[in-house]
């Protein structure tokens, strides 16, 4: 037994080796991460609408309403430099014990890098950074607010010329996975 699991490890290794490099010589895998990927370029407006997942809670409750987010990035004209700036905004709300309520509403900036990886033509993939404030009304007679800053790493792939998907992941406030419709103008 002990003889065959090593032989199908070593196997599934080579396999993967080579099938790595078959795929990098097909794909001609040159990344340049100076250059905006195909999908956008100087100029672009990129729309993003979805919901998204927090691993965390302001009331260690339950989740009623998960992050609902729409986002608007605008491809800046900095030579070749491949970067976009925009606005996030999200909604949700969340229950606790003793009837205890939160309503959060969350505003970031954000500045996105999009290296040109060279994978497919239609895929737009971008190193994210947030910068933004939530406010939280709350059944407590005060409502609070709350400056974070979040890394996010995410990806566009665009079915057609304007319309697309996205999902995006790290850490941040607002969520820790996103995912959605994208959409470009």
């Amino acid at each position: 037994m002990k003889r065959l699991l090593c032989t199908v490890v070593v196997f599934i290794c080579l396999w993967g080796v080579e099938g790595f490099t078959v795929r990098a010589s097909a794909l001609e895998f040159r990344p340049d991460i100076l250059d905006y990927p195909e999908a956008i370029n100087n100029g672009t407006i990129l729309l993003n609408g979805g919901i998204g997942f927090a691993g965390w809670s302001l009331t260690n409750g339950d989740m009623q309403c998960p992050p609902l987010m729409v986002s608007a990035d605008a491809a800046l004209p900095i030579s070749t430099l491949p970067l976009s700036t925009g606005l996030i905004m999200a909604f949700s709300t969340e229950t606790g014990a003793a009837d205890f309520s939160s309503t959060n509403l969350g505003f970031a900036f954000r500045l996105a890098w999009h290296p040109n990886l060279n994978l497919l033509r239609r895929l737009d993939t971008y190193l994210l950074l947030n910068l933004g404030y939530i406010i939280e009304w709350t059944t407590r007679p005060a409502t609070e607010g709350d400056f974070w800053i979040g890394i996010v790493i995410g990806g566009r792939y665009f079915f057609l010329p304007h319309f697309g998907a996205y999902l995006e992941a790290g850490v941040d406030r607002l969520y820790n996975i996103s995912f959605g419709a994208a959409f470009r103008l």
